[in-house]
């Protein structure tokens, strides 16, 4: 579980970073099982990624 925890809070990150160094590029997300959360989601839904 700790693995998987890591991977999402990296993930929370590096969307930070790729959004303040990419505003206005569309993006499509392509993950495994593993990012089918509600934080996730809510992340690309709020960056307007796909």
């Amino acid at each position: 579980m700790l693995k998987q925890d890591c991977e999402r809070k990296a993930f929370k990150r590096l969307a930070e970073k790729i959004k303040e160094s990419y505003p206005r590029l569309p993006i499509c997300i392509l993950d495994d099982s593993l990012y089918a959360c509600a934080p996730i989601i809510q992340i690309c839904e709020e960056n307007k990624w796909g």
